[in-house]
């Protein structure tokens, strides 16, 4: 969930937007990696330059902060999906990790490797 407010050129974006860090997915409560990059792409689309994004941590970002987090988010879904379109598991994609590109948005709170486990949950449901 999002507020924008356009008069003030503002949205505030919560925890849609994990900055610096791989995003939590909760699983457990329907959310999806797929819902988090459709609805980053919703923001995107009705911000300005110079819009203003407000996470629920951390300071205000940029709509190129914004971009560059959802082409994260996008293109580590896309990898892992291409992984599994080979036929290789969880612990293989976690094993073999990211693209270098990707692996400083590790954090205490998502690791590589759980970001991993997210994203294969979302994309076809197994859990391990």
């Amino acid at each position: 969930m999002f507020v924008f407010a356009p008069d003030f050129n503002i949205i505030a974006v919560g925890d849609l937007v994990w900055p610096g860090g791989f995003p939590f997915i909760d699983l457990q409560n329907g959310g999806s990696a797929l819902g988090l990059a459709a609805a980053l792409d919703v923001v995107l689309t009705i911000s300005g330059t110079n819009t203003v994004f407000i996470a629920g941590h951390g300071e205000p970002m940029t709509r190129n902060d914004v971009q560059a987090y959802a082409d994260m988010v996008k293109g580590t879904i896309g990898f892992v999906q291409e992984q599994r379109a080979k036929g290789l598991t969880i612990s293989e994609i976690q094993t073999q990790g990211l693209p270098s590109k990707w692996r400083n948005w590790t954090s205490i709170l998502v690791p590589e490797q759980e970001w991993i486990r997210m994203i294969v949950v979302s994309i076809d449901g197994v859990t391990g």
